[in-house]
């Protein structure tokens, strides 16, 4: 009789820990899954557009818990300083709590110094009635209209010490990772050919300015120990499904592509460990 009372227990033991281990590995998944606060640094396509949103990348990646973000929309790279520099107790307590940066920041530099803006809006309003437009020549009245200017060498060397001061900046009261990102081409060539013959030659004046302004955050990240994220690769690979048309801002589908890719540099930076930082130095020039 013992023996079988001391079975039957035993099974009633065998059958409770069956039960509670789902349990159990829920808990300690809980408990490893990451919660992130994040810091997030740039323009509209930081904030979300229209702002405020909270579907922006920053807001995408995973386990994000607290986002903080500076600058905001239309921000150039000076007003984000500006905007740093305006409130730095904020920001100081904001980056000692981050578990991991973000920064954002060069589109308006570049697309209001070279007046490709400007172009911007004044092809928005066409584009509901974009055949329409096409046809009477108010889309070619807007581009012909429109000069354009390749970045001077000094508003790229005052980009460049902007971003350098900004990365500097967090630096002082962080070790955590500073994930920069570069520019991609908001100029998405369309399946209409006689539309095309505009956005082709407008697709690569952009193109050969977002260049040098995607080889000066390179070297920036290589020099500072910021993670410099490939936006431009990613979104060359489906530029349509990624970009709103006539319009420099992701699409949802956008925003989360820039949100994987952080998730994807987070854990790889995890799984590598600690890397170490050089000092940073403005020894980039223009000539």
């Amino acid at each position: 009789m013992k023996i079988y009372r001391f079975s039957i227990i035993l099974v009633f033991i065998l059958i409770l820990n069956t039960l509670a281990a789902p349990f159990a590995f829920a808990k300690n998944a809980s408990i490893t899954k990451p919660k992130l606060n994040i810091v997030a640094l740039g323009d509209s396509i930081t904030f979300g557009y229209p702002p405020p949103s909270t579907t922006a990348f920053p807001d995408l990646i995973s386990g994000a818990r607290k986002v903080v973000k500076f600058g905001g929309s239309g921000a150039t790279s000076s007003q984000l300083l500006a905007a740093i520099n305006s409130n730095p107790k904020e920001f100081k307590a904001s980056i000692k709590r981050a578990d991991v940066i973000t920064i954002n920041i060069g589109s308006n530099d570049f697309m209001q110094a070279t007046g490709v803006a400007t172009l911007f809006s004044k092809l928005q309003p066409l584009v509901s009635n974009l055949e329409e437009n096409l046809a009477n020549g108010k889309v070619a009245e807007a581009i012909n209209n429109t000069p354009l200017t390749p970045l001077t060498p000094q508003q790229l060397q005052q980009y460049t010490t902007n971003l350098v001061t900004i990365i500097e900046t967090i630096k002082k009261h962080t070790k955590a990772p500073i994930l920069l990102y570069n520019l991609y081409n908001p100029i998405v060539i369309s399946s209409n050919e006689i539309l095309n013959q505009f956005l082709g030659p407008l697709h690569t004046f952009v193109e050969g300015n977002v260049t040098v302004v995607n080889s000066i955050i390179q070297q920036v990240g290589d020099v500072s120990g910021a993670h410099v994220i490939d936006a431009y690769s990613t979104f060359k690979t489906n530029p349509a499904a990624y970009i709103i048309p006539f319009d420099i801002h992701p699409t949802p589908a956008g925003h989360q592509a820039l949100a994987t890719l952080a998730d994807s540099k987070l854990q790889s930076l995890k799984k590598g460990g600690k890397e170490g930082k050089r000092d940073i130095g403005i020894g980039i020039s223009f000539r």
